[in-house]
C-alpha cells in the first residue's frame, strides 16, 4: 500500500512547489494599469476613432444568428457559419472610401444596439449615422410551393414617407409581363399602399440583367437600381457580365437584388406590411 501511496504524494509536492514558485512571481511583477477601450457614459459604452473590428456581438432571437460588429461599421453575419460581410462607402464626384476609413467615427453601444456617427471632408458639413440592430433576422422567403408560405406580414408602426425593400428573385419567360407578386402597406385607419410585383418592369431576376435595345427588346420602363451582391455597388448600368452557358450572355458573378421603392402617406399610422405571392 505505501508503494502505491508515493507517485501520488509526489505529484501533489511538485504541484505545491510549483504553485508556489508561480505565485512569488506573480508577487514580484509591477502591475500594469489597464487602457479602457469603450469608456461608460449613462447606460451606454463609447469610443471615438476606434480601430478594431468585429469585437462587439449583437444577438437576434432565439436562433443561432448574430453580428459581429465593432469599433468601425464593418459588420460580419453569422449565420451560424460565416455568411459574409457588410459594409457601405460614400462617394462624390470621382472621390469614394469606405466608411470605416472615415475621419471621425463615434461609436455608442447602448442595450443591444450599434450607434455610429460620420464625419469625414468628402461629407462636407454633412454626418452619417448609422444604427445596427440584430434583433430578429430580416429577410423572408415566399413561393407557391407548398413548403413555403405564399404571403408574409409584418406588423409595423409610426410614420414614413417611403418604403425600401430589397428583393431578390428569379422567374422564366412564361412568367413574365403579368403580376408576380404585391407589396402592400395597411395603415390603421383601413386605407393602403400598393405595388404590384412586374417582371421586367420593376424587378429584375437575381442570376441575370436583361438584354435590353429598346426595340424588339424592352421593358416598357426604366431600369431599376440593382445591388450586386459580390461587390455591394448599386448600378442600373451594369456591363461585367458572365456568360451562363446556354442561356444568356448578361449572368451576373454572385448574383444582384433589385431595391423596391414604394412611396407612403407620411400622414398617416402604419399597421402592416404584407407581401402576396402570385406565382411559382
Amino acid at each position: 500500500m505505501k508503494i502505491k501511496k508515493f507517485p501520488v504524494q509526489i505529484l501533489i509536492s511538485v504541484f505545491f512547489l510549483c504553485s508556489m514558485a508561480t505565485f512569488g512571481q506573480e508577487k514580484n511583477k509591477t502591475y500594469q494599469g489597464r487602457k479602457i477601450h469603450y469608456a461608460p457614459e449613462g447606460n451606454s459604452f463609447v469610443l471615438k476613432n476606434g480601430t478594431r473590428k468585429f469585437n462587439r456581438a449583437l444577438y437576434g432571437s432565439n436562433t443561432g444568428f448574430r453580428v459581429e460588429a465593432g469599433d468601425l461599421p464593418e459588420f460580419a453575419l453569422y449565420m451560424p457559419g460565416m455568411g459574409g460581410n457588410f459594409k457601405l462607402g460614400f462617394q462624390k464626384g470621382d472621390e469614394s472610401k469606405w466608411i470605416t476609413e472615415a475621419k471621425i467615427i463615434d461609436t455608442r453601444y447602448t442595450l443591444g444596439i450599434m450607434y455610429y456617427k460620420i464625419q469625414d471632408p468628402i461629407l462636407g458639413n454633412g454626418e452619417l449615422q448609422i444604427e445596427a440592430i440584430a434583433n430578429s433576422e430580416n429577410i423572408a422567403f415566399s413561393s407557391m410551393w407548398d413548403n413555403y408560405p405564399n404571403s408574409i406580414s409584418i406588423p409595423l408602426s409610426g410614420k414614413a414617407s417611403q418604403l425600401y425593400l430589397m428583393m431578390t428573385g428569379t422567374t422564366n419567360p412564361m412568367q413574365s409581363r403579368f403580376v408576380n407578386g404585391e407589396l402592400v402597406v395597411h395603415y390603421t385607419d383601413g386605407t393602403w399602399e400598393m405595388l404590384l410585383l412586374k417582371n421586367p418592369e420593376n424587378w429584375w431576376p437575381i442570376e441575370q440583367d436583361y438584354f435590353v435595345n429598346g426595340l424588339a427588346f424592352t421593358t416598357a420602363a426604366t431600369k431599376p437600381p440593382r445591388v450586386y451582391l459580390k461587390s455591394g455597388v448599386i448600378y442600373r448600368t451594369f456591363k461585367d457580365f458572365i456568360s451562363v452557358k446556354g442561356f444568356s450572355n448578361y449572368g451576373i458573378d454572385g448574383g444582384a437584388a433589385t431595391i423596391l421603392d414604394l412611396p407612403l402617406n407620411n400622414k398617416k399610422n402604419i399597421k402592416k406590411h404584407q407581401f402576396k405571392n402570385h406565382c411559382q
